[in-house]
């Protein structure tokens, strides 16, 4: 293991994985579920959801298992091992077109959610095209001081708060779901199977895959942990 397997750079317990693996899961993947469901259907996309979940652990412990047998501490490096070196580069550009993407998917998000608080709250009109791509840029800017931590362990607290940002929308969906009880259920859209076919499933696959996309910080998180036994990895991608 790299680094070994007693060693004093290991600082994440096992609580603290836990988080950093769910805060990031809940980013904006969460948010494509609702979209997901519609696309497929109710009771397909429970099945679906539980199905990538389910292949999601299964691939975070061979990629696990393969940092432990190549003995190496990255995925980029983990390929190179395999496959070779051109296939490494490969994977770079793979890992860093996912990273960059969804980085930009993220800004976009948070601009499209702070855009009307700031126009409904402290402004009282809607925001131009101009003054949301400066939310965006300050939205940034903020966020930037965040990213120079060298250790996910050094992100507990955001990880933390992020996790409750995104349990914070329970309450408010059962509000709106009491608001709802008492409509006629003709009127309420809810597609038990997909209203497009075949087609609407095969369109909110990658919807629900993109949610378990934890893969890009699970080798950080591996190198931190605590004496990282293939039992407390288990947990950490369990629980």
């Amino acid at each position: 293991l790299d680094p070994c397997f007693d060693s004093e750079k290991r600082t994440a317990s096992l609580s603290v994985s836990v988080i950093n693996i769910i805060s990031t899961i809940l980013g904006g993947g969460i948010l494509c579920l609702p979209f997901g469901m519609r696309l497929a259907g109710i009771l397909p996309g429970f099945v679906i959801l539980i199905f990538t979940a389910i292949c999601s652990h299964l691939s975070g412990m061979m990629l696990v298992s393969c940092s432990n047998h190549s003995n190496s501490n990255s995925y980029e490096n983990i390929v190179g091992e395999i496959l070779g070196k051109k296939t490494k580069r490969l994977s770079m550009l793979l890992v860093l077109s996912i990273t960059f993407l969804s980085l930009v998917a993220f800004i976009i998000q948070l601009r499209d959610l702070i855009s009307p608080i700031i126009s409904d709250y402290l402004i009282g009109h809607e925001l131009s095209s101009y003054g949301q791509n400066v939310v965006a840029f300050v939205s940034l800017l903020v966020i930037t001081p965040a990213c120079l931590v060298e250790e996910l362990n050094g992100l507990e607290n955001i990880s933390i708060v992020s996790i409750l940002a995104a349990f914070s929308l329970v309450p408010v969906l059962i509000f709106r779901w009491s608001q709802c009880i008492g409509t006629d259920i003709s009127k309420l859209s809810l597609n038990l199977w997909p209203s497009s076919g075949m087609l609407g499933i095969l369109q909110s696959i990658p919807l629900f895959v993109s949610s378990y996309i934890f893969h890009f910080n699970l080798l950080p998180v591996h190198n931190e942990l605590v004496r990282p036994t293939g039992d407390r990895m288990k947990k950490t991608l369990k629980l």
